[in-house]
């Protein structure tokens, strides 16, 4: 409570009278912030836990840096860091009072030390000093041994589906969405609950049969949100939100004015949703639709009916780094490649207005770079059909490796880019179409695995990069009666198999070169360490455990930073403390997991009791 004070006096006759009259004037409390917390971390990926006394919203801000220039609750709320650049990443979302709020940020740079800030604004005062935290982005998964394996079986859908879309949990875990023959071609949902492949909601909840179009994306807040056209809307845009129990419409369910085609979804900073697709009115145009927390409203498109004189075809969507939307099409007069980018209050071009050598297909790929560069992939028909990669340098769109790199005739490509900037491009490509994933490394593109990997046409893939950067591939599976299949390239699971794809025969056969405590290399790092660490089998590598110090609700406390493998089936880390190095109590057990770095705090806080150590124990099943 601010109480001012204002002086009087009068006379009253011959007395001169003084005194002092008080104003009592409510001041706005500050919100009170809790430090935030980190969890879902890996090579390109973070969920940040945020807490403020109030009710209101919170703001934060990713700086990338060890010693970044940490800005005040203003400065972060607007985005900016300390010396008012603007921040790495940045973000808003809705809190409730002393609940924790999530907000999962991706496309971060692998290897990387960010800083949290953290502020909160209660609707009346905004907190003027920025709660933080650090951690560092892990490395991206080491390939080494790697095979594409099918997730929970083949063809694990009930029947035939069609227009088959995947998007990845912030824990890693695969969902997919497709129009479902068993259910009169209406959509259903899936996901992968770690063993087995399990129904989201109710199968086939659509109100009618879907037409082409279906996309499936997390908010920041973790809640799954499916966006399809279907029979019913006459061909307009539905979106749909999963509340733990059952599809909700979001806002109406004809967005769209207009039928739609070339659908995509995304998330502004502030978790708001948004689509991009190809309205096919009297005028056909791409245009953003923003949902604003009760309806869905148009923003400025573009082609014939918003002045780019043309109407452009078969949208691809991309999100920067800064929240930005850009969009990669096929050019309504020439059917080349253009790319724009939404400024807030229109759309401004992205280099050339065509930048391929020629005619592109439909089936074209749009992604973004950690470091904010644009890449698109396309199948252009000057090339025969084959799939080409150009990333925009900043002044012009330039080749990614060789023109025409698939070899063959491709339907369609899928682009993704890992935390480590390195490009992914799935396609299937004739003769037999069979599904392909190369990655551009050292100058060319090379196979992830053996070329053509699926048994046999892989229908319509769609490529996405776990949090630790493998690639996930999702098809209609023509070997299991055009079902879906969604597939891993991951390293070997068991010890045994990393054993058999790490050492020769000969060495397979020596216990004191490929035993679990062997130590070959005399690096001071054992064979299970590093199975277990996801490190190189041979050479120099760092320690993978690192000692540091967390806060939690004001308290400090020890705890041990490692890399844990994404899957093996019963390998443990477990995590021990002692105050005489003598008797050993587990604090905390971890096993395999799609977050790949793990954060073990001790269960006593610093200074709390006596001295303590902590320590990490692998052991294999």
């Amino acid at each position: 409570m601010h109480v001012p004070s204002f002086r009087f006096a009068l006379r009253c006759g011959g007395l001169f009278v003084a005194g002092f009259a008080f104003l009592a004037v409510a001041a706005f409390a500050q919100p009170t912030l809790t430090a935030p917390a980190t969890s879902n971390l890996g090579a390109g990926q973070v969920t940040l836990a945020l807490k403020s006394s109030a009710a209101g919203t919170g703001y934060f801000t990713l700086l990338e840096g060890s010693a970044p220039k940490l800005g005040t609750g203003a400065q972060t709320k607007a985005g900016k860091d300390g010396n008012g650049a603007a921040a790495a990443r940045f973000g808003s979302l809705k809190l409730a009072a002393n609940t924790t709020g999530v907000y999962t940020v991706d496309n971060l740079k692998a290897g990387t030390p960010y800083t949290v800030c953290f502020t909160a604004d209660n609707g009346a005062a905004l907190q003027g000093m920025a709660a933080t935290a650090r951690f560092t982005t892990g490395a991206v998964a080491n390939p080494a041994g790697a095979l594409w394996t099918a997730v929970g079986g083949a063809g694990f859908s009930v029947a035939r589906a069609d227009y088959i879309r995947m998007a990845l949990a912030p824990d890693g875990s695969p969902w997919v969405a497709y129009d479902d023959s068993s259910q009169e071609g209406k959509l259903t949902v899936m996901r992968f609950d770690g063993t087995a492949w399990v129904g989201v909601g109710s199968a086939g909840f659509s109100a009618a049969a879907i037409d082409q179009a279906i996309r499936l994306a997390f908010a920041p807040d973790g809640a799954p949100h499916v966006a399809y056209v279907d029979n019913k809307n006459t061909a307009r845009v539905s979106v749909k939100r999963f509340d733990g129990s059952s599809w909700i419409p979001v806002g109406s369910e004809a967005a769209t004015g207009d039928r739609s085609m070339g659908l995509n979804l995304g998330f502004f900073p502030d978790g708001s949703p948004y689509l991009v697709c190809q309205s096919l009115g009297t005028v056909s145009s791409i245009s953003l639709f923003r949902y604003d927390g009760a309806q869905w409203r148009e923003a400025e498109g573009f082609g014939a009916a918003h002045g780019f004189g043309v109407a452009h075809n078969y949208p691809v969507l991309a999100m920067g780094p800064d929240g930005t939307p850009f969009v990669g099409y096929q050019d309504g007069a020439t059917f080349g490649a253009g790319v724009v980018r939404y400024d807030g209050t229109a759309w401004v071009q992205v280099g050339d207005a065509v930048f391929s050598p020629g005619t592109i297909s439909d089936g074209n790929s749009l992604a973004i770079a950690p470091d904010g560069t644009p890449y698109f992939s396309y199948t252009d028909l000057s090339d025969d059909g084959r799939a080409s990669v150009k990333r925009y340098d900043g002044a012009k769109w330039v080749s990614v490796g060789a023109r025409g790199f698939s070899g063959n005739v491709t339907m369609t490509t899928s682009m993704a880019i890992a935390p480590d900037g390195v490009p992914h491009v799935a396609f299937n490509a004739w003769r037999g179409w069979n599904g392909t994933v190369m990655k551009f490394s050292s100058g060319a593109w090379l196979n992830e695995g053996p070329p053509a990997f699926t048994a046999a046409a892989a229908v319509l893939p769609q490529l996405a990069l776990t949090p630790d950067g493998l690639p996930c591939l999702v098809f209609q599976d023509e070997a299991s009666g055009y079902k879906v299949t969604v597939m891993k390239f991951a390293p070997p699971q068991t010890y045994a198999g990393w054993v058999q794809a790490n050492f020769t025969a000969a060495d397979q056969g020596k216990p004191k070169v490929s035993g679990a405590t062997a130590d070959p290399d005399g690096a001071g790092l054992p064979n299970l360490l590093r199975f277990a660490h996801d490190l190189p089998a041979r050479g120099p590598v760092a320690a993978p455990v690192a000692a540091v110090t967390v806060i939690e609700n004001g308290a400090r406390y020890a705890a041990l930073r490692f890399p844990r493998r994404s899957s093996a089936p019963g390998l443990s880390y477990v995590v021990q403390a002692s105050s005489d190095l003598v008797t050993w109590t587990t604090v905390s057990s971890w096993k395999a997991g799609a977050t790949t770095v793990v954060t073990a705090r001790d269960s006593v806080a610093l200074g709390a009791g006596p001295r303590r150590f902590l320590r990490l124990q692998v052991t294999l099943p």
